[in-house]
């Protein structure tokens, strides 16, 4: 019999599994798409896929939080920034190189904001230790 614990376990890294093939499928499936419609076509369908899925999970797994009064300008321009603009950008630049350049790119992304932000700031880049 497997324990409460070890159950959890099994549950999460399976999540994570389904985690890595959602992501590892977005680029080539996003590339098929954009191939077969307008690309901000594509990313409409996408938004509305994507908030009907969420605002699922949310309603069913989480009680309602009030945003404070002052928080609500930064949180809408942070969303507007990290997903719309992000989105654009993404689906643009995917219809532009293939899927596996698109993908090697946006791996290196963390790489791309520290040289970035060094540049912007005339910073040095140290390594951690």
């Amino acid at each position: 019999m497997i324990s409460t614990d070890r159950r959890r376990d099994i549950r999460a890294e399976i999540l994570l599994l389904v985690a890595v093939v959602i992501w590892a499928a977005n680029y080539p499936v996003s590339k098929f798409s954009i191939a077969q419609l307008n690309i901000f076509v594509f990313n409409g369908i996408r938004y509305v896929i994507a908030s009907l899925v969420l605002t699922v999970f949310f309603m069913a797994t989480q009680a309602w939080k009030p945003i404070h009064r002052s928080d609500r300008a930064r949180l809408l321009r942070a969303g507007l920034v990290a997903h719309v603009l992000y989105q654009v950008a993404f689906i643009i630049g995917l219809s532009m190189t293939t899927a596996g350049n698109s993908a090697v790119l946006l791996a290196t992304a963390p790489l791309w904001t520290i040289f970035i932000h060094a540049r912007l700031r005339n910073e040095k880049i140290l390594p951690q230790m």
